[in-house]
């Protein structure tokens, strides 16, 4: 870490919960989007999703209980931080959209 983004950083860190949120969202927000990730949009997205429903349906992945993962994480890293999102109004439609199909779609009915 250079000098100046250690200085940033202990000036962060002495701001108010409000503002260290806000400020963590706008600088997550201005980093490019990983490389070689999957659009959620994308047919190997899809894909993918249904590769890892079918994995845990039929036993291949193992999952645990949220409460015993839970349990695991120190008390000082559940915090969690409240950061107000606003969509466009088209986004915020096709978000709709979706959660609606979701709802209505089971892993039972996916091949």
């Amino acid at each position: 870490m250079t000098n100046d983004a250690a200085t940033a950083l202990r000036n962060a860190l002495a701001l108010s919960e409000r503002d260290r949120a806000d400020s963590a969202a706008e600088v997550l927000a201005s980093l490019p989007e990983p490389v070689g990730g999957l659009e959620v949009d994308s047919p190997e997205w899809v894909l993918e999703m249904e590769r890892q429903a079918r994995a845990v349906t039929s036993g291949e992945t193992v999952t645990e209980d949220w409460g015993a993962v839970e349990a695991r994480v120190p008390p000082t890293s559940r915090r969690r931080v409240s950061v107000e999102v606003r969509f466009d109004p088209q986004a915020s439609a096709e978000i709709e959209e979706a959660l609606a199909w979701y709802a209505g779609a089971t892993l039972r009915s996916w091949p």
